[in-house]
C-alpha cells in the first residue's frame, strides 16, 4: 500500500518519516483528495510542530473516516515510536483497501 503512493520525499524509517504527518496527509489525499488539504500539514522536525500536525490531521480528516487518535497516540506517532504508525498504516489500509474486513484483524489488535 504504501510503497505505490507517490510521496514528497523518499521513504527511510517509516516511524521517522511518518511522525510529521505529512506522509500520512499525502497518503490518505492519494485515496480521497476531497478530504484532504495538503498545505495544512507542513514538514517540521520539532515534537510540539509535529503533534499539531497530527491533531490537525485527526480532527478535520481521521474524524471524517471514521477514526480517532487519542492524545498518547498522536504522541507516540510524534516521538517516532517504533511499531505505533505501522498499527495506524494498516488501519487506514483496511479503511481505504479493504472496507468489509476492517474490524476483523484490528480489533485483536491495541487499538491506536
Amino acid at each position: 500500500m504504501v510503497d505505490s503512493v507517490p510521496f514528497s520525499r523518499q521513504k527511510k524509517n517509516i516511524s521517522r518519516d511518518f511522525a510529521d504527518g505529512v506522509m500520512m496527509a499525502e497518503l490518505i489525499h492519494h485515496y480521497n483528495d476531497k478530504i484532504v488539504e495538503l498545505h495544512n500539514y507542513p514538514p517540521s522536525n520539532s515534537i510540539q510542530k509535529k503533534i499539531i500536525n497530527w491533531n490537525t490531521l485527526n480532527s478535520r480528516v481521521l474524524k471524517k473516516i471514521g477514526m480517532n487518535l487519542s492524545k498518547q497516540d498522536i504522541e507516540a506517532i510524534a516521538n517516532a515510536t517504533p511499531g505505533v504508525i505501522e498499527q495506524l498504516l494498516y488501519r487506514i489500509f483496511l479503511k481505504f483497501e479493504h472496507p468489509e474486513e476492517e474490524g476483523s484483524l484490528v480489533n485483536n489488535a491495541r487499538q491506536i
